[in-house]
């Protein structure tokens, strides 16, 4: 039943606006609500944008003109200036205005790319005069060829942002965008695309057209449309563009977008031969187009409460146009019950091809504002309109929409040439469901602490004033809520070269930190910049970290409390249980450090469990491996978490390890010591036996491990040469041949079968002749007697395109032993170090590092998936992009 409702139903989510007066659709309404008339004479800096425009003052026309019509922002689309310059400017502003729309939806474009979005558009005929001025001054070029045809409008905005779905200009004159609107309804109605993309544009590059209309007696003198009313003498020209989005109402609902209103039906017709002449209206045409369009729509023409008429301003076409609505609405409307109706045209001037999308627009606006704005210059009905036997009446203050009606517009537009099309618009609130829009459920903003903002622009200028605008909206709407805020700034918005991440604990914090910004102070450790640089790798590789003794403390006990975590240790505990009969959650419950500490089997299996936890939180904060690699015990978590062990074979080849380990009896000792590879293996063969490198950490750091009476001399001999060392805590020495008289031992135990790993999974143990040992049921004993090459896996994998590291562990050691190997490779090509995070960094809470590292991920261009991290909340239309201009013109 539900689906009956909903079905042909088609919400507009995205509206995207430059009309006279109005940079956006806010100040749209507002010259609305407020009764202005933005006609007036053509700008002093657009003169010398007219290509035919003479200087003469009898011919400077009043209309409504739109500003900076030059200026283009053509980098950001991927366009060279010189191409840009050979664009039609309709073609230019179009790209923009798109965008905002978009922005206004909360929909991130990129998400669409090689969808079936489709594209209808319809433009003016400044084309010709732009295309034919190219040609006259010896400008044009290949880029003239599709730079000024009616046909790039839409195909242009495919092509740019990857539309697979229907593209094609519309030309139909003054309903040309209306009818392009009706063609995104149809094929969303069709199921033929998921997504559309409607609109119109209309600039006056030549006054040579409103010669002759004015010749022909179609313009008013003045300058004003006086829509219906006894002096009305013609219409008045005016410039715009208009863009909307949209979805199937269904789909708008379920996905939370905020819903402008709903297109519930539409007729399209034409006059046919009237026997009056080709651009004269026909009654009977017009009266039926209503009819059906009410009857697709399945509502009353008595419930329509307003009409946005195309009312032009012409004596014979308002005549016939409120005639054809009096034939439709009054049947079945109670005495007093009046249709009102108005016209934009009063406020802009007529908009030609773009009409229609003004019309719209302001219809829309009416339904969510639930207020219908004046039309201007109304003062009493022409009398060759029978109005005392209408109910029909003109808006001429701002009044709420009554609230015993429900909400219900109709919108008309007709072409020139005949064609006609009227579409009834209605509320959401029509269509109330169970499934109510923004529905879904988001989590309890009073248990966050803190949250990530995310800013971004195609280059630095324009990074800089969305952060100012950013600040000086969020200071204007101090009710909106700090989490709604960076929720749609991250999930609702399109991220671009040039980013900032900013850590803030609330809406204040954010608003101080933005200021910093502005201000450029540079020392705030919570603010994070970086570029996303095309052709780097979107893939994030996962180091997991070797265990060590007392890795554990009282804070990070606390931390297999999170539910994540809990859940991680459960599993394991089945598996823990059952081979020691030992419950690793009653150890964990009983929070006894000593016990831990006393036992180091149980506390290298507590190490898998919690690496195993980090691991799946990064993933539940949007963050998926493009590859794992371990060091020492840390392979084994990555081999478990890449599919190639099952956990009860992964617990036990933890606790077999770390049980044969403690049974070693050759003790040992480790250091990890500053220097090359060459100039300790030098050291090495000249002066000691039974002393090995064990790894190779990075090109300058090196871990030692041997026999304890030849350690000790070799920490003498360092001491003695000017080398920095450290021992490592433990009683082995390990990744050695030491070990191999225990290997019978481990032979034993450590064979286990594998299977094939889902992600790719990098060893890092090499054997005797320096080649990487491949992954087999013997791998385990041969990883603990060989020598760790972690430096050169780094290498393998920076040289692949990797650039963006995790360490899964309780420190930075690893995550230093990269950027050491990272810094020491000299990359010429490369201008930006790689992001190399440490899931738990010194002195700073869990959730602080994880937040810091997804701050470091996203200015470096990982695409996060942020519904992971902020879950759902409300949309927040913020500000649109601030785009970074210059005057492209010929």
């Amino acid at each position: 039943m539900m689906d009956n409702i909903l079905k042909n139903k088609v919400a507009v989510v995205g509206i995207g606006c430059r009309f006279p007066s109005a940079k956006n659709w806010r100040e749209f309404w507002d010259l609305l609500a407020k009764g202005k008339c933005t006609i007036g004479e053509l700008p002093a800096s657009r003169t010398q944008l007219d290509f035919r425009h003479s200087k003469d003052s009898d011919r400077r026309y009043k209309c409504g003109y739109l500003d900076n019509i030059d200026m283009f922002d053509p980098l950001f689309f991927g366009i060279t200036p010189r191409e840009a310059a050979r664009m039609d400017p309709q073609h230019r502003l179009l790209l923009e205005v798109l965008w905002e729309a978009f922005e206004d939806a909360g929909i991130a474009v990129k998400e669409l790319a090689g969808s079936d979005t489709g594209v209808f558009i319809g433009t003016g005929i400044s084309f010709s005069h732009y295309f034919e001025h190219q040609f006259s001054g010896n400008m044009a070029d290949i880029y003239s060829v599709s730079g000024a045809q009616p046909f790039a409008a839409a195909n242009r905005i495919s092509y740019i942002f990857d539309f697979r779905g229907p593209s094609f200009a519309v030309d139909s004159a003054c309903s040309t965008s209306m009818i392009a609107i009706n063609e995104a309804y149809t094929r969303i109605c069709s199921g033929e695309c998921s997504v559309t993309v409607a609109g119109g544009a209309n600039l006056l590059l030549s006054s040579d057209f409103t010669d002759l209309f004015q010749k022909a007696r179609l313009i008013a003198p003045d300058g004003l449309c006086k829509a219906f009313d006894e002096n009305a003498d013609g219409y008045v020209r005016g410039e715009g563009i208009g863009v909307v989005i949209l979805k199937s109402l269904e789909k708008a609902i379920e996905d939370g977008n905020d819903i402008w209103t709903v297109i519930s039906g539409a007729s399209f017709n034409h006059g046919g031969r009237n026997g009056r002449g080709f651009t004269y209206p026909n009654a009977d045409a017009q009266r039926e187009l209503l009819k059906t369009a009410y009857r697709n729509a399945g509502v009353l023409p008595s419930e329509v409460h307003y009409i946005e008429t195309h009312g032009t301003g012409t004596p014979v076409g308002d005549k016939i146009e409120l005639n054809g609505i009096n034939g439709v609405v009054s049947e079945g409307r109670k005495s007093g019950d009046y249709c009102m109706v108005g016209t934009v045209k009063t406020n802009i001037g007529h908009l030609e091809s773009a009409s229609g999308i003004a019309a719209f627009i302001k219809t829309c606006l009416i339904i969510k504002e639930k207020q219908i704005p004046p039309s201007l210059h109304f003062k009493q009905f022409s009398r060759n309109i029978d109005v005392e036997n209408m109910p029909i009446r003109v808006q001429t203050e701002l009044k709420a929409w009554p609230e015993n009606k429900k909400l219900i517009a109709g919108i008309s537009s007709f072409g020139l040439g005949g064609a006609n099309l009227h579409m009834v618009l209605e509320s959401v609130e029509n269509f109330a469901t169970t499934r109510t829009v923004n529905s879904k459920k988001r989590i309890d903003t009073q248990q966050l602490q803190g949250s990530i903002f995310p800013v971004s622009g195609h280059n630095l200028d324009a990074l800089a004033e969305n952060v100012e605008n950013y600040l000086s909206f969020i200071e204007k709407n101090p009710e909106i809520d700090f989490y709604d805020l960076c929720y749609s700034a991250s999930e609702r918005k399109d991220h671009l070269r040039h980013r900032l991440a900013i850590l803030c604990r609330d809406k204040k914090d954010l608003m101080n930190k933005l200021s910093e910004c502005i201000s450029q102070k540079q020392n705030n450790t919570d603010v994070f910049y970086g570029e996303s640089v095309n052709g780097k790798s979107a893939k994030v590789v996962f180091v997991f970290s070797d265990s060590h003794e007392k890795w554990l403390n009282s804070d990070l006990l606390q931390l297999f409390k999170i539910p994540l975590f809990v859940e991680v240790l459960q599993q394991m505990d089945m598996v823990y249980n059952g081979i020691t009969g030992v419950s690793i959650l009653a150890v964990v419950a009983a929070n006894t450090l000593e016990r831990i500490y006393s036992n180091a089997i149980l506390s290298d299996v507590l190490y898998f469990a919690f690496q195993v936890s980090l691991y799946k939180l990064w993933q539940k904060n949007g963050v998926s491996p493009g590859g794992l690699l371990g060091y020492g015990q840390g392979e084994i978590a990555a081999a478990y978490l890449s599919g190639m062990l099952a956990l009860d074979t992964a617990v036990q080849l933890v606790y077999d390890r770390a049980k044969r380990m403690d049974a070693v009896l050759t003790s040992g000792k480790m250091f990890n010591v500053m220097a090359s590879v060459e100039e300790i293996k030098e050291f090495i063969d000249a002066y000691h036996s039974n002393v090995y490198i064990a790894a190779a950490n990075s090109p300058t750091v090196l871990t030692l491990s041997g026999e304890v009476a030849q350690m000790e001399k070799v920490a003498e001999q360092m001491e003695r040469k000017g080398y920095f060392f450290r021992e490592l805590p433990g009683k082995w020495g390990m990744y050695c041949p030491l070990m191999a008289s225990n290997q019978k031992s481990f032979a034993e135990v450590l064979r286990v079968e594998m299977g094939e790993a889902k992600i790719p999974l990098y060893s890092t143990a090499i054997d005797s002749s320096g080649v990487y040992r491949e992954y087999s049921p013997g791998y385990w004993e041969q990883q603990i007697t060989g020598r760790i090459d972690f430096a050169g896996r780094i290498r393998e994998r920076i040289e692949a395109g990797s650039d963006k590291f995790i360490e899964i562990g309780d420190g930075s050691l690893l995550s230093f032993y990269i950027s050491d190997t990272w810094d020491q490779m000299h990359l010429e090509d490369v201008c930006l170090s790689p992001a190399v995070i440490s899931s738990l960094k010194k002195s700073r809470s869990l959730e602080d590092s994880i937040k810091e590292g997804i701050a470091e991920l996203y200015v470096r261009g990982y695409p996060l998936k942020w519904e992971n991290i902020f879950q759902k909340g409300t949309f927040v239309k913020l500000p649109n992009y601030a785009w970074q201009r210059q005057s492209y013109w010929i």
